[in-house]
């Protein structure tokens, strides 16, 4: 092809796959946090962005939405005593809901319909754990039976899929779990919830990924570096048509757990303007603070929020244009 890298982007969608457009209210803003937030935090968080003039789309759950703080399937009541009636007030406030999940564990004892689950697998009464094994089609229907259906049901919009990368199938040779999951979830969104647009939020699988939007780029540092490195990490990857990120605005971790500067992230924010997906998220550190409505120079966020909205009409058309071309 030679310099003519656009007709290139283009014959690779004809064999690979287009890139799928996302929901349109995936161009808004997503508030996201690792923090051990309750029922009530959850909403005075959409409370404040609506009192503050704050426009916003998505909010995410956490880890801690379930028992175990890392991995688990089965709501922490502590927190979020009631999740249907949280699910449906983030309804009636015009914001979707993602639930995070670290699956590669499997399903615990502990987790609701674990019984079925195992003696749809043939394992005995004694079984603590379910294996994680997604490639197996009589743990995906009995899985997504009695699990996925089970939430989504309840009222969760979309999943957030953290995997834990370095680990490849036991199973099928060569099959790695991180693609694997991407496009079990994505295509039975797609085949299952057909009253919308599928969608995933999931890590890097490989090539072809990009027929599973969207991306995230993990747990980076909260440095003027890391945000310097990202635009040439989200244009990069374009070139393999994985046009749509959503990085960690802000950055992740505060280094020496510092106090979050606001300078950073307004700059951080200016950014995310004009990346495919608008989304802050942060650590839990004491430190670290992600309610624009808490820093100084609010009013300067607040002008950078208000501009991503009036270009979302032309985000839209631009995702059109990189299903149809490959250029992202």
């Amino acid at each position: 092809y030679g310099h003519q890298y656009k007709e290139a982007l283009g014959d690779y969608v004809k064999i690979a796959g287009r890139q799928p457009i996302p929901p349109l209210y995936m161009f808004g803003y997503w508030y996201s946090k690792y923090q051990a937030y309750s029922q009530s935090e959850f909403q005075q968080i959409v409370k404040d962005m609506e009192s503050k003039n704050v426009p916003h789309e998505v909010l995410m759950l956490d880890c801690d939405w379930h028992q175990n703080s890392w991995t688990g399937w089965t709501w922490n009541k502590s927190l979020i005593p009631t999740p249907k009636t949280l699910l449906n007030w983030m309804h009636t406030h015009n914001t979707r809901t993602a639930l995070n999940l670290h699956p590669a564990d499997g399903i615990g004892k502990s987790d609701d319909n674990f019984s079925k689950i195992r003696d749809d697998m043939s394992l005995p009464a004694d079984a603590a754990t379910v294996p994680w094994q997604l490639e197996d089609s009589t743990f995906y229907r009995t899985f997504f039976k009695n699990i996925i259906r089970v939430r989504e049901k309840e009222g969760v919009d979309f999943w957030w899929l953290d995997w834990q990368q370095d680990k490849t199938s036991s199973y099928i040779a060569g099959l790695g779990h991180t693609f694997w999951l991407n496009h079990v979830f994505y295509n039975d969104m797609r085949l299952n919830r057909p009253d919308r647009r599928p969608v995933v939020f999931h890590r890097w699988g490989g090539m072809g990924s990009h027929r599973y939007p969207l991306g995230f780029s993990g747990d980076t540092f909260a440095t003027f570096g890391t945000l310097q490195f990202e635009s040439y990490y989200t244009a990069t990857s374009a070139n393999v048509c994985f046009g749509y990120w959503g990085h960690d605005g802000g950055g992740y971790l505060q280094p020496n757990d510092i106090k979050t500067d606001p300078e950073l992230v307004l700059r951080w924010m200016q950014f995310c303007a004009f990346q495919p997906i608008f989304r802050t998220h942060g650590s839990s550190q004491s430190g670290c603070e992600r309610r624009i409505w808490k820093f100084s120079n609010f009013n300067l966020q607040n002008q950078v929020f208000q501009f991503r909205y009036s270009l979302i009409p032309y985000i839209y058309t631009s995702a059109r244009e990189a299903y149809d071309t490959g250029v992202s």
